[in-house]
């Protein structure tokens, strides 16, 4: 947490805000919050603000970039004023219109890095397909998954196969296409694939619709909760929505997981 819905939804946000803005000064509050010691220069006109993977890249006219990642407590907020900045914050960016965007973050896992646009983000971190692109379908998975025989729920998470998938929307989506988080990976059939697919985009496109889910940390650029938490059906929750029988909770790879075991086969 942030996953993808949530910094797609941060980056939607800042791109009406800060798009044609110029970052004049920068400051780091903590140590090691910027990965790369040079630290290029980033004091330039903002060009674009997009998502890769779970990363927020920012664009400069100067040909370098931004990329924050969250991890699993941090934030940008803007607009924010210097009476904003409080013992959280570990990085400050001045904008020329005088207000500043601050990168707050609880349990200090995130990272910025400072880079040339031209730079391999896969260096950075290794990520695989985006669930948006054209290539994500069935064919491709079916060719990721035909030696593998962890649980399906695993393979979903492995963000070097799909960028952007976490425990929330995994859980969601495997109990909207019925599908046991303990099935082997090599044994989903082509038309299970096709509904995963189907129910990754549609599931996805509906928590960006809500502006992501908020169930402890995760805040919105101008620090608002994200909305579909309300429409979970199993995350969190203790009976199906389907036949009202107790959901059953396990642990796979040091994650919690809820599933049905009448309603997933």
């Amino acid at each position: 947490m942030p996953e993808l819905p949530e910094v797609e939804t941060i980056c939607r946000e800042l791109e009406n805000k800060i798009i044609n803005n110029t970052i004049i000064r920068f400051e780091e509050l903590r140590d090691k919050t910027f990965l790369n010691p040079d630290q290029l220069d980033i004091c330039s006109k903002i060009t674009s603000v997009k998502r890769i993977a779970k990363m927020i890249v920012i664009d400069l006219e100067n040909q370098n970039r931004i990329a924050v990642h969250l991890r699993m407590t941090g934030k940008l907020i803007y607009p924010a004023v210097d009476k904003d900045v409080n013992k959280h914050t570990r990085a400050v960016f001045y904008l020329k219109n005088k207000k500043i965007m601050l990168f707050d973050d609880i349990r200090t896992f995130g990272k910025i890095n400072l880079l040339k646009q031209s730079d391999d983000l896969r260096k950075i971190q290794n990520f695989g397909i985006d669930p948006f692109s054209l290539d994500f379908n069935s064919e491709f998975l079916i060719n990721k998954t035909k030696k593998k025989t962890e649980p399906i729920k695993n393979l979903l998470l492995d963000q070097t196969v799909i960028a952007g998938l976490g425990n929330i929307y995994v859980q969601e989506i495997l109990f909207n296409t019925g599908i046991s988080p303990l099935r082997k990976s090599n044994e989903i059939s082509k038309t299970e694939w096709d509904n995963i697919v189907s129910s990754t985009k549609s599931i996805l496109l509906k928590a960006i619709e809500c502006n992501g889910t908020t169930i402890s940390d995760f805040r919105r650029v101008d620090d608002k909760k994200g909305e579909f938490q309300n429409f979970l059906k199993v995350y969190g929750k203790k009976n199906c929505p389907v036949c009202s029988n107790e959901l059953t909770l396990i642990k796979q790879a040091g994650r919690s997981t809820r599933y049905c075991p009448v309603c997933q086969k």
